[in-house]
C-alpha cells in the first residue's frame, strides 16, 4: 500500500480515536475509579451528569448531536454504570467531587454543566467549587420544589418506602419508576428499560444516596444562593415548577424552557426537542 495512504489512514484513526473519542477514561476519586468519556472538540465544553440509578448512556442522543460543535464530556458517578463502587460515602457532595475531578483532570474551562434529576444538585456541588470556569448551569426536570420540606405524614411515608427498599429493592424501585417517572403516553419499551436499569443499580449506593437526597433541602438552597451562574431549566410539564421559590433562592436568576407534558427523561423520550431546546440555551450564552 502507498505510504501516503497508510499515513493518512493512521492520522484519521488517531483523529477519530483521540479527538472525536468515545473511549473510556478514568480518574480516581477517594480511591474509586470514575469512568468518563470525551467527544469532539471546541472552545466550550458540555459536561453531562446523569440522574439517580442510571448512567452516562442516557446522554447518547446529546453526544451525537453536540460533539461536532462542542467538546462533550459524560461520566458515570461512583456506583453507577462502569464506575467503581468502592465507597461508603454515598452523598451528593461526594458525587460532586466525582464531577469536579473529571473537570480538573481535563483542565476544562468555559464549561456548561447539564444535570438531570439528582444530577442537578450534583452539578451545584461541583460548580460552586470552580465558579470562574462555569458559563451556565442547565437543570433537566429538577429544582421544581426548592425549599419545600415534607409534612410529618410525608416523612413517615418516605421512611416506610426506604425500609421496604432495604428488604425488596428491585420490586419497590420498579414500582416507583413505572408509577412516578412516566406519563400514560410514555413508550412502554422506554419505561421497561429505565425500570430495569434502576432496579439493577448498586443497592447500597441507591438507598443511601436517595435518603441523602431527600434530606438535602437546606443544602440545595445554600448552593443556589452561592451560585455564580444563571440556572436554565429544561422542564417537563408533568409536574409544576415553583417559580416563587426559585426567584427567592437562585442568586443569578433562572429561565424555564418547557418541553411539554413528557416523562422525567426528556433527553431520551424526545431527544430532538430536547436538543433543540439546549441549542437555544447555548446560542444565548
Amino acid at each position: 500500500m502507498n505510504r501516503k495512504i497508510i499515513a493518512s489512514s493512521l492520522i484519521t484513526l488517531f483523529y477519530l480515536t483521540f479527538v472525536h473519542s468515545n473511549y473510556a477514561q478514568s480518574v480516581a476519586v477517594d480511591g474509586t475509579k470514575i469512568e468518563y468519556r470525551v467527544y469532539g472538540d471546541g472552545d466550550t465544553t458540555l459536561v453531562f451528569i446523569h440522574g439517580w440509578a442510571i448512567d452516562q448512556s442516557y446522554w447518547q442522543s446529546q453526544v451525537d448531536h453536540f460533539h461536532e460543535n462542542y467538546q462533550v464530556v459524560t461520566l458515570d458517578l461512583a456506583g453507577h454504570g462502569q464506575s467503581e463502587s468502592d465507597r461508603e460515602d454515598w452523598t451528593i457532595p461526594a458525587f460532586g467531587k466525582d464531577v469536579l475531578s473529571v473537570i480538573d483532570t481535563l483542565h476544562l474551562t468555559n464549561v456548561v454543566i447539564i444535570g438531570h434529576s439528582m444530577g442537578g444538585d450534583v452539578m451545584l456541588e461541583a460548580a460552586t467549587q470552580i465558579p470562574e470556569r462555569i458559563i451556565a448551569l442547565v437543570g433537566v426536570d429538577n429544582f421544581k420544589d426548592v425549599g419545600t420540606l415534607p409534612s410529618e405524614e410525608e416523612r413517615k411515608q418516605t421512611e416506610s418506602v426506604f425500609e421496604m427498599m432495604e428488604t425488596n429493592f428491585a420490586e419497590v424501585v420498579d414500582g416507583y419508576a413505572r408509577s412516578m417517572l412516566f406519563t400514560p403516553e410514555s413508550d412502554s419499551l422506554l419505561v421497561a428499560s429505565v425500570a430495569q436499569d434502576m432496579k439493577s443499580a448498586n443497592q447500597a449506593m441507591a438507598i443511601s444516596s436517595i435518603k441523602h437526597l431527600f434530606g438535602y433541602v437546606e443544602r440545595e438552597i445554600d448552593l443556589l444562593e452561592q451560585s455564580s451562574a444563571k440556572l436554565y431549566l429544561i422542564q417537563s410539564d408533568a409536574l409544576p415548577t415553583d417559580t416563587v421559590a426559585l426567584t427567592q433562592h437562585a442568586a443569578k436568576g433562572f429561565e424555564i424552557f418547557s418541553v411539554g407534558e413528557v416523562s422525567h427523561y426528556p433527553m431520551v423520550e424526545i431527544p430532538e426537542v430536547f436538543n433543540n431546546t439546549l441549542e437555544e440555551i447555548l446560542s444565548g450564552l
